[in-house]
């Protein structure tokens, strides 16, 4: 009994660490003879800490157009950047219905200014990914009432290139080698897939030189140079080598073969329009 009358009572529960970082609500219910209604008390996670990071900056992109040109499978990331990001909740949806199944989470990962980032990523089919769907990221702190959602949609509107082939003319002339680049202009968006083919068959990305697209002045499309290196005696018995830039469409642009590069140089721009 306290100095002014009354008792006081204590009552302890053991709560396993399992179901304390459930988030569970725990309630404590005191009925009192003299009061009518019982005193209810809860506490959870959220009311023990202080000073809780409820909201993280989230960013979702989609595959780009390279994975779209080479992958069967596409994959949707979303980026968490914040505080204590363990805590956080990342659920995706397509349509507005939740995914389950094609999604992988990534352990957080902590940097030297004290800040979190997470990654999770969910996979489409291309079949999938093409029926024009509206793709969803949402995060949320299990002690807010608020998440925060980013979404993507894989309908785009897209303005095809204008392609052309031709000698660098940065290129300095010589008997052994010569640099042809592909220039492609008036594009959108931004993302866009650049390769080079000997004959029929690709180059390897190490042997040619993508230059980053540049926003053109005053549009909302963008332009880009790719380069490669042709020595004389692969020349000789190929003839032919082909820019080919995927975006929504394939579109080629290819020297003439019946021309020799290492003379009088005339360039011949064919466009082939199909699917991917």
């Amino acid at each position: 009994m306290g100095d002014n009358g009354r008792f006081i009572v204590e009552s302890e529960l053991e709560v396993p660490p399992s179901e304390w970082h459930k988030w569970d609500i725990f309630t404590c219910q005191v009925t009192d003879p003299s009061n009518k209604a019982p005193i209810i008390k809860d506490i959870n996670k959220c009311s023990a800490l202080h000073n809780l990071q409820l909201k993280a900056e989230v960013f979702v992109n989609g595959p780009s157009f390279r994975d779209k040109a080479k992958s069967a499978q596409l994959t949707a990331t979303c980026l968490v950047i914040g505080y204590n990001l363990k805590d956080f909740q990342i659920s995706w949806t397509v349509n507005g219905v939740k995914q389950t199944s094609q999604i992988r989470t990534n352990d957080t990962v902590h940097h030297a200014n004290q800040t979190e980032t997470r990654t999770s990523t969910l996979s489409l089919s291309k079949v999938e990914w093409n029926k024009h769907k509206i793709i969803s990221c949402e995060v949320k702190h299990p002690c807010s009432s608020e998440s925060q959602k980013k979404e993507i949609s894989t309908e785009t509107t897209v303005t095809q290139p204008t392609v052309t082939v031709r000698r660098s003319a940065q290129d300095q002339p010589g008997p052994d080698s010569a640099v042809l680049e592909c220039v492609i202009t008036g594009f959108s968006p931004r993302d866009i897939y650049v390769k080079w083919q000997e004959g029929s068959n690709d180059l390897s990305e190490n042997q040619y030189d993508n230059h980053p697209a540049i926003k053109d002045t005053g549009k909302n499309t963008f332009s880009m140079v790719s380069r490669v290196t042709v020595k004389s005696n692969a020349w000789k018995k190929v003839k032919t080598y082909t820019c080919v830039v995927i975006q929504d469409n394939l579109m080629t642009a290819a020297l003439n073969p019946s021309n020799g590069l290492f003379g009088k140089c005339s360039l011949l721009l064919k466009l082939n329009h199909g699917d991917e």
